[in-house]
């Protein structure tokens, strides 16, 4: 990715196993690892939260996506 344009992929894999979170904690300061833009996620609840048991993935069709607002 540059100021320009970002690329895009397609990511294949088997049906993922998921399973229920009965608890979690996030301990990221989000300010830091990800840049100032995303700092408002260390206050915000997220809407969705599960636990999915991955596998090995295979990485396809790579295409450039012109004039994304990163």
């Amino acid at each position: 990715m540059n100021d320009q344009h970002c690329s895009e992929y397609q990511v294949d894999h088997p049906r993922w196993e998921i399973y229920p979170v009965r608890s979690y904690r996030i301990d990221v300061d989000f300010g830091k690892v990800y840049g100032e833009a995303f700092k408002c996620l260390e206050s915000m609840k997220p809407s969705s939260i599960f636990l999915a048991e991955g596998s090995a993935i295979s990485v396809l069709n790579s295409r450039k996506v012109i004039g994304a607002l990163f």
